[in-house]
């Protein structure tokens, strides 16, 4: 399940966690917060996904595309996100901020 990831799970699992501590540091922690924490992380993983989607051009899409076609291994697949002119950093730390902002707002119970 973790290998469903467009970001590494461990990475993904850190950032949650900052969070989760981040905004239950002065309030009981809910009784589903197990539950809160893998949604959260799959939601991250989703948005930071759909972050690089937004940046191709239409000829990266198709590329993209015949790779899943052809069920290319992930790995194939990340590098090719990591061989275009994309600043993958700032992609992630803007996505990250925005779902910190909205996770820290946001009511969980």
């Amino acid at each position: 399940m973790e290998d469903d990831y467009f970001i590494e799970y461990d990475t993904l699992a850190n950032v949650v966690d900052a969070l989760i501590k981040q905004k239950y540091q002065d309030e009981p922690v809910p009784d589903n917060i197990k539950t809160i924490r893998e949604e959260s992380i799959k939601r991250l993983d989703d948005q930071i996904s759909k972050a690089f989607f937004n940046n191709l051009t239409d000829e990266q899409i198709a590329e993209v595309k015949k790779m899943l076609d052809r069920d290319a291994p992930q790995e194939e697949i990340h590098e090719y996100f990591y061989n275009l002119d994309i600043d993958m950093s700032e992609v992630i730390a803007k996505t990250i901020q925005e779902f910190g902002t909205d996770f820290i707002g946001a009511d969980h119970e």
